[in-house]
């Protein structure tokens, strides 16, 4: 997939060294959840018994029906919540479908018992899967395995909400994550898990239903071959087989699959990782942070980017370039418009208002560049209208270079999700013209439309459109 040895990436390097292979972060972190949920019989056990559970609802009316109704009964008040499919492509999925078992999980048993009622369904296919189902639900391993998941992936979710952030700082981003990857270290202890099968068992309680125990495991012996001097010592004890064949595994599943996508000391990591640290110094917060003292530059600042891109920047001129541009930003800013008041300074009664005039200025100056990596391209728009490139030719370059590098493809994610509710939802209810016209106009949003003329345009469709609008 990855192309580095003889694939396409290897073929664009070859024709520019300076092109550098780019991650998208959510899709690296999803790819961690999806591996650690196929990791053991249970966690496999545990996300295609939710894939199945929501078909099997799903699927009929009748037993969406059933579900809603138990929902509302059993949870009066409260959002009604409905099952969510298990799917590998968007992003903590996972986390959301084992909440919303969790969170139903009466109106889920209730609508199962319902099932396997003849009086309801006489389909001995439907009954016999709800059997199943309650079987499974009604277990232990299910409440024990789903605990641990739930506890894991609680620890992820921060992380993933912010990388699919529009606006992200990615320092902020990558600091968190290290703190996640070392709190899910020290999540590797005999004391967690019992935290853990503590939270289970309240959450049996409080179900006051009766759940079927651990079940111990046949011990298989294996003939011992010609040579072998020791013999294999299976795990009798069910608690101990769920500790170091479920909840360690799932653990170092996720804590090795963390270290190899975003911790890895290969040369693409630390190329990938160290361009975006460089690149977040030139966003509104770090710009402010310099500003303040000029001190806080870190020494190696920009030594990373520089070492990829060298071939166009020299590094002492792009930090001697950066301290000075930190310094005079604010002004650089000021003048994008003119002021309310050029002369404040003839006129001491309207001292108090030049100075609330100064903070709006200020504010204004904030609101325009108060995100983290979007904050880029209003500094490039307010370098070019400034005409600054002869000024900081480096920082010209480094703005150029760091616009065209994608952080991730969130944004692309949602714009083919919304393209598919146009494709199909809407196209649906008008034609085609009308469709594409609406696209269009959502599409160039920013395009300046003189509505007088729109109107006589479509004035002179109709003679009687001409003349309630022009007399």
């Amino acid at each position: 997939m990855r192309g580095q040895y003889n694939g396409i990436q290897s073929l664009i390097i070859q024709e520019n060294p300076q092109a550098i292979f780019v991650w998208c972060c959510s899709h690296r972190l999803n790819l961690v959840v999806s591996d650690c949920t196929s990791t053991c019989t249970n966690a496999m056990d545990l996300y295609g018994n939710l894939e199945r559970l929501y078909d099997f609802i799903s699927c009929s009316k009748i037993r969406s029906s059933l579900y809603e109704n138990n929902l509302k009964n059993l949870y009066p008040g409260e959002q009604v919540r409905r099952l969510k499919r298990v799917s590998t492509t968007r992003w903590m999925l996972h986390k959301a479908a084992l909440d919303n078992v969790l969170k139903t999980f009466l109106a889920i048993i209730e609508t199962l018992e319902m099932m396997c009622d003849s009086e309801v369904t006489c389909d001995n296919k439907s009954r016999s899967e709800a059997n199943g189902f309650l079987s499974y639900l009604l277990s232990k391993r299910f409440v024990y395995t789903a605990f641990c998941f739930k506890t894991v992936l609680t620890i992820l979710e921060p992380v993933s909400a912010i990388l699919q952030k529009k606006d992200y700082d990615i320092l902020s981003a990558t600091l968190l994550l290290q703190s996640k990857y070392e709190e899910l270290i020290q999540l590797r202890t005999d004391e967690a898990l019992k935290n853990i099968i503590s939270n289970a068992d309240e959450f049996i309680e409080n179900t006051s239903l009766e759940f079927s125990s651990l079940v111990e495991g046949r011990i298989r012996r294996k003939k011992v071959m010609c040579g072998e001097t020791s013999r294999d010592e299976p795990l009798a004890c069910s608690n101990t087989n769920f500790r170091v064949n479920t909840f360690f595994v799932v653990i170092d599943r996720v804590t090795s699959e963390l270290n190899r996508r975003f911790f890895d000391q290969s040369e693409n990591n630390v190329q990938q990782i160290g361009v975006y640290k460089d690149i977040a110094l030139m966003t509104k917060k770090r710009i402010k942070e310099v500003q303040l003292d000029s001190n806080r530059l870190p020494s190696d600042a920009f030594m990373a980017f520089c070492g990829v891109y060298g071939k166009y920047l020299n590094i002492n001129e792009l930090k001697s370039e950066y301290l000075t541009f930190t310094k005079c930003i604010d002004a650089f800013f000021k003048t994008n418009e003119l002021p309310t008041s050029l002369h404040d300074y003839q006129n001491n009664d309207i001292s108090d208002n030049s100075n609330s005039d100064s903070c709006q200025e200020n504010e204004d100056i904030d609101d325009a560049c108060n995100e983290n990596l979007r904050s880029l391209l209003p500094i490039f728009r307010m370098f070019m209208k400034n005409n600054l490139v002869g000024i900081f030719p480096n920082i010209y370059i480094f703005l150029k270079i760091s616009l065209t590098l994608p952080v991730g493809s969130v944004s692309t994610e949602r714009s083919f999700s919304k393209l598919k509710l146009i494709k199909s939802r809407l196209r649906s209810t008008m034609t085609n013209d009308r469709l594409e016209s609406l696209m269009t106009i959502s599409c160039e949003y920013d395009i300046n439309i003189d509505y007088e003329e729109v109107l006589n345009l479509f004035s002179q469709t109709s003679p009687l459109l001409f003349k309630i609008l022009n007399y």
